[in-house]
């Protein structure tokens, strides 16, 4: 039996722009139909705001990945470590997973 292998690939400043749009989209695919347009709004001018993705990007305890399936990505994945961690409740000494989203077609 042949097994698909999800490829993880480590985002780099020049992705910005993929990593924005995918971001939203995904974030809408999940969110959408339990919010209020406005709140959807909101949240993506704070949160998805390409200052904001592009500082979360700079910070050197977080790292992001695209993941691809048959050379097409699929999402993203975004990891904390240190002080760029929202929980403390390892004290440093894990990883957390911020953001994990696929494409509402895979």
């Amino acid at each position: 039996m042949k097994t698909d292998v999800i490829i993880l690939k480590k985002i780099v400043l020049s992705d910005i722009d993929s990593l924005l749009s995918l971001s939203i989209r995904t974030f809408k695919e999940t969110f959408k139909n339990q919010n209020t347009v406005e709140n959807m709004d909101l949240y993506l001018s704070e949160r998805m705001s390409k200052n904001t993705i592009l500082s979360e990007l700079k910070n050197p305890d977080s790292d992001f990945y695209f993941s691809y399936l048959k050379n097409k990505c699929i999402g993203y994945l975004k990891l904390n470590f240190n002080n760029a961690q929202t929980e403390s409740v390892f004290n440093n000494n894990a990883f957390e997973i911020h953001r994990i989203y696929i494409l509402k077609e895979f």
